[in-house]
């Protein structure tokens, strides 16, 4: 480790070496790879240099403001903007290697090894292919405790992703290479019947020993698996066995059921070949309550065997591995999972599934899977703004540390991990790199494909987004709520005929749900300009049907599209919460904003009444987040509708500054769209329509028929370069 000042060291001692797939040439300041010129800013390129001096060691964020800010007083989000910078400079490949200290800065991980001086740092060119494959590899390395939560991912972070066509390069010796073979066993694990005396009693047992056979599985890269959600569908279905398979995709099921009698576990099990409707394996596992990990672990491994997937060593082993000795502890988090199960995004499920889970790891530490649990609870407690105290994060970086230190090959602390870097600090790079990590110990999770193509998403990698949704409704087709990102990924890309199918699926599969139908409506307005159906949905909806008053505030957002604005401000009155349904990390809106908005539009001299409340609000919550560009872009709106309109564009600057389109495409779509919104309002026009050019050419911005309906811009509508854009 290079101890001397990085300054010195940078003018006597200058770096040239190279890190996984980057050359690093500090005397010309560039980076190259294969030869080529990587582009690359002055400060990210300093802050590199400086990592990479301090090789393994945590460098905290004061000392990079003394070291390359010169000590001048900058926010966090400006180191992080650098970070961002560089990262996405240094590719998928090279880009783990730095490495967050959670709380505290930042750390290079890598491996990087001295080049001999070169004569012209520009004619380097990519190493032969001997020298490629004399390379030295990464080494595994040993964290202190207190670098626990990067460290654990370096072993790993070596792994390329291949592109957007999903090649795998695998990091364990036990694993093949990608071949030809046979077509891939496919299974659905339908839900256990429960034959125990007191079915209740035993209802989160019993659907643990069900969803413990269906992860051990999805832990088998031979395989694929249907996920939960799926079959959850099939629970005490009339269809046959064949006929679900035909559903599903798949040419095995497993069904079984389990029966508790007082401290014995019997566990039937049978594995069908959908094609003959025979069975393949069938048996009856008896044991002590206290050997259900073991009895699961049989289940897994002999349905494996059955249909012809290789179990390799470190399947076996995360098979045979038992999370919890602790009885107790095991049932509160068999509960807090049911919870979030049925709610996992509502305030009161998060909060009794927390309770529930700081039982458990009170109970037993070591509990890894409950502590990485605790972790997305306390991540998604703090994105949907229930509490936005700093101290939430700490509390899950904290789980995060415990979970990776209890089992460092857990693939649900990974994905807690990509969670935790994605939704609290926008780290879209580094929570990719903690979701390959989860996907190559459970290669069939599509809830870990899922995350992975969110964050695909949020770097404007739309293509691998689209790639890694489609195979992730491959191992779940029946998940609503993932058809239902899914379909808005490709509105989002404005790719309409692609989405019109699966809203319609959505519509299909569950005909009773109004929200789909108001889902499928919207995106009719959105795509085509036609309100028809919208309306009509919505007048069907009984008037007494109103869970959380969300069909109110739905005819609200239809009321405007149509510029019914009496009716929607009649609704927006009606609504009884201070705040809008939550945009998760962007922070609520006060209903007082929509008021506002609506009396201004109808020249009603209430507003400012409205308005007043609605900065007090938005002035209040950014005292706790002082950086969110959402409240910039609502206090924006506020200024406008009250006729300031210096502070309109402060503000909506601000906002634009806090989420620069390169750090984060999709979040920037919504503030910029909410920033032309005021920006109009105040009679900016020039500003406003630049802003509504950008992101037109930009996925996710507003559509066609939101600029042609919404009142909001009703002050552009006489303007010839309004029109030329609605031309588009």
């Amino acid at each position: 480790m290079i101890k001397q000042n990085d300054a010195a060291a940078a003018m006597t001692n200058p770096l040239h070496g190279r890190f996984a797939d980057v050359e690093v040439d500090e005397r010309s300041r560039q980076l190259f790879r294969d030869g080529l010129l990587i582009p690359i800013e002055p400060k990210p390129f300093d802050l590199l240099c400086l990592l990479i001096r301090r090789q393994g060691e945590a460098v905290s964020k004061q000392t990079l403001i003394d070291d390359l800010w010169d000590g001048r007083v900058v926010s966090d989000s400006v180191i992080a903007r650098a970070v961002t910078k560089l990262r996405r400079a240094l590719g998928t490949a090279a880009a783990p290697a730095i490495e967050t200290a959670h709380g505290y800065g930042y750390r290079f991980g890598g491996d990087f090894h001295p080049l001999p001086p070169a004569a012209d740092p520009a004619s380097a060119t990519a190493p032969s292919p001997t020298a490629a494959a004399t390379a030295p590899r990464t080494s595994h390395r040993n964290r202190s405790a207190g670098a626990r939560t990067a460290g654990w991912l370096l072993g790993g972070l070596m792994v390329v992703l291949m592109g957007w066509m999903g090649a795998r390069v695998l990091i364990e010796a036990d694993q093949p290479t990608v071949g030809t073979e046979p077509k891939q066993p496919t299974i659905a694990v339908l839900p256990f019947e429960n034959y125990s005396e007191h079915p209740e009693a035993t209802r989160y047992l019993v659907d643990a020993v069900h969803e413990n056979v269906l992860t051990h599985l999805s832990r088998v890269q031979d395989l694929r698996v249907i996920s939960r959600t799926s079959v959850e569908r099939y629970r005490d279905s009339q269809a046959s066995v064949p006929e679900i398979g035909r559903r599903l995709g798949v040419n095995h099921v497993l069904e079984g059921s389990v029966q508790r009698i007082g401290q014995r576990l019997r566990v039937n099990a049978q594995l069908v070949e959908v094609a003959t409707d025979t069975h393949l394996w069938v048996d009856v596992l008896d044991g002590e309550l206290a050997d259900v990990f073991e009895i699961q672990s049989q289940i897994a491994q002999h349905v494996a065997a059955s249909i012809g997937a290789t179990l390799r060593p470190t399947e076996v082993q995360a098979m045979t591995q038992v999370p919890t000795t602790d009885a107790s502890a095991y049932q509160a988090y068999l509960q807090a999972r049911d919870e979030l199960r049925r709610d996992g995004t509502g305030r009161a499920s998060l909060f009794r599934s927390q309770a529930l889970l700081d039982r458990a790891v009170a109970e037993d530490p070591d509990f890894a899977l409950a502590q990485a649990t605790l972790a997305r609870v306390h991540t998604f407690t703090h994105w949907f703004g229930y509490d936005t105290d700093p101290r939430r994060l700490q509390q899950a970086s904290d789980a995060l540390d415990a979970a990776l230190g209890a089992d460092p090959n857990l693939a649900e602390a990974h994905l807690a991990l990509g969670l935790y870097r994605a939704a609290g600090f926008r780290d879209y790079i580094g929570a990719l790199a903690a979701y390959q990590q989860a996907e190559l110990r459970q290669p069939g999770a599509a809830d870990i494909k899922h995350y992975m193509a969110s964050a695909h998403r949020r770097l404007g990698q739309w293509e691998a987004a689209v790639s890694m949704m489609q195979s992730a409704v491959t191992s779940d087709p029946e998940n609503l709520s993932l058809l239902a990102d899914f379909a808005g990924l490709l509105r989002g890309l404005r790719r309409y005929e692609e989405a019109a199918p699966l809203y319609q699926r959505l519509a299909a599969l569950d005909p009773d749900d109004p929200f789909k139908r108001i889902d499928h409506a919207m995106f009719i307005v959105e795509s085509r300009g036609d309100t028809a159906p919208l309306r009509r949905v919505l007048n069907d909806i009984p008037a007494d049907v109103d869970p959380g008053h969300s069909i109110t505030y739905m005819r609200y957002i239809a009321a405007a599209w149509e510029s019914d604005l009496e009716r929607a401000a009649a609704l927006i009155n009606r609504y009884p919460r201070t705040w809008l349904p939550a945009s998760g990390g962007l922070g609520r809106t006060p209903r007082a904003l929509a008021q506002g908005l609506m009396a201004v539009l109808r020249d009603d001299p209430g507003a400012g009444r409205h308005l007043q409340t609605a900065r007090d609000h938005l002035e209040t919550a950014r005292q706790s987040q002082p950086n969110n560009p959402g409240f910039e872009a609502d206090l924006a709106l506020v200024a406008a509708g009250l006729g300031d309109k210096l502070t309109s564009l402060q503000h909506g600057q601000r906002a634009l500054d806090l989420m620069p389109v390169d750090v984060d495409p999709v979040g920037y779509s919504d503030v910029a769209t909410r920033v032309a919104m005021a920006w109009a309002l105040a009679g900016e026009q020039s500003r406003c329509l630049v802003l509504l050019e950008q992101l037109y050419r930009q996925p996710f911005g507003p559509s066609i028929q939101f600029l042609r309906l919404h009142p909001v811009w009703s002050p552009l509508r006489g303007l010839p370069r309004f029109q030329q854009l609605l031309g588009q």
